[in-house]
């Protein structure tokens, strides 16, 4: 198990934050199996030292996920800016949905 760390990175920036407002953060790691094709395990099981493999596993994954979720934040902003939607939700949004406006009065 990881050993908690200073929420604010350093033991010097930890000291001058008063005893009662530090916040320590600990790290869990979660195991998990992959399935991996058999010419792809072998290359990295003969080029990552065994003590590197999730470190290096986490770093491949962090990059992939942040280019991942840059694609999609790039999708909802093209979305967002696209007036035909714009104008669809507007519409969505008019409708009365007896859900959501029960007791309420309708405007006409």
């Amino acid at each position: 198990m990881t050993s908690p760390i200073p929420f604010s990175g350093s033991a010097r920036d930890s000291a001058e934050v008063p005893k009662a407002r530090r916040t320590r953060v600990i790290i869990h790691n979660m195991r998990v199996t992959l399935s991996l094709p058999d010419p792809l395990a072998e290359r990295f099981l003969a080029l990552v030292p065994n003590r590197e493999r999730s470190s290096t596993v986490a770093r491949l994954l962090e990059k992939e996920l942040a280019r991942r979720e840059h694609e999609l934040e790039q999708a909802c902003r093209a979305a967002n800016a696209d007036p035909v939607l714009a104008e669809d939700v507007a519409k969505w949004q008019s409708f009365d949905d007896p859900a959501t406006t029960k007791g309420k009065r309708r405007s006409r």
